[in-house]
């Protein structure tokens, strides 16, 4: 099906007409026609089997392998973030101020607007200089390699015992996110009607700002706000506005979770299917007993 593609991209793509195609299988040409044609297929396998190649060898084995790849992928954003906050805690006030009275030159001065192509313009730049500079070899092989160290040696009963561990974390953090989920659901569909109430005025609070107030002050208040969250005369009122707001948090109740018995389209009924658990559990330990 490849040198089916190969040939058929080879015949559109190619200036001159002299071959005569039969069937899909089938082409008269000269010589010169029929080498191109091939020399061409076998450099488009080629390129399909060396990508393939790549891909095979990042597919790592094992939850811990990977989650090791995963943080060295993110390492970029998480140096970003790292250094955002040091910004953020002013734990270097003089590239604090530098920082803010870039940001705020940019916003008063109405250049947001130029930002986006401004950062797609270096982006581009950047990757045109690593490209002429790999051609040039002033790079060294082993650029552009993501490493990470292999995992220690272990038996059969760690490794099951990492595999269990990983899939507890990975439901946790599942079951988290369905909960916040479900208080979500539960906000917007009026499930407890105070606290929609209190979202719904929120809401509107900020419509209603972003209305009347240009973009750019609001956007200056909302950096003035980040930027001393921190600092001293700030710090405690800060600390009270958060402990509220998670406070409110956990008053809201999840949204109820129907679970259909399978084959079904009726719930079953909250008593029964706590009397069926109780039944099971009986079960289980008068088998036990009675093996015992």
């Amino acid at each position: 099906m490849l040198g089916f593609k190969c040939f058929c991209y080879f015949w559109k793509s190619t200036s001159t007409r002299q071959g005569l195609v039969l069937s899909k299988n089938l082409v008269v040409a000269d010589a010169a026609l029929v080498e191109r044609a091939t020399r061409t297929c076998k450099q488009k396998w080629q390129a399909a089997e060396t990508t393939q190649a790549t891909i095979d060898a990042a597919t790592l084995k094992g939850i811990p392998s990977n989650i090791d790849l995963f943080k060295e992928l993110l390492l970029p954003l998480t140096i970003t973030a790292t250094n955002f906050e040091k910004l953020r805690r002013w734990e270097e006030p003089h590239l604090t101020v530098s920082f803010l009275a870039f940001a705020y030159t940019v916003i008063f001065r109405n250049l947001l607007s130029y930002a986006f192509p401004i950062a797609l313009m270096i982006l581009a730049t950047v990757m045109l200089t690593l490209k002429g500079l790999k051609e040039q070899g002033r790079l060294g092989r082993s650029f552009g390699k993501v490493t990470i160290r292999d995992q220690p040696p272990s038996n059969t009963i760690e490794k099951i015992i990492a595999v269990k561990d990983g899939m507890r974390d990975v439901e946790s953090y599942l079951q988290n996110l369905n909960v916040t989920l479900l208080k979500i659901h539960t906000i917007i569909l009026s499930g407890q009607p105070q606290i929609t109430t209190e979202v719904a005025l929120v809401l509107l609070s900020s419509a209603t700002i972003l209305l009347i107030f240009p973009f750019k002050y609001v956007l200056a208040f909302l950096m003035f706000d980040l930027f001393t969250r921190e600092l001293e005369f700030r710090r405690e009122m800060v600390t009270r506005f958060i402990n509220l707001l998670k406070e409110r948090w956990d008053t809201v109740p999840a949204a109820p979770v129907v679970v259909l018995p399978f084959g079904s389209d009726e719930p079953i009924p909250e008593p029964v299917r706590k009397e069926n658990k109780d039944a099971s559990k009986s079960e289980r330990s008068h088998s036990s007993s009675s093996s015992v």
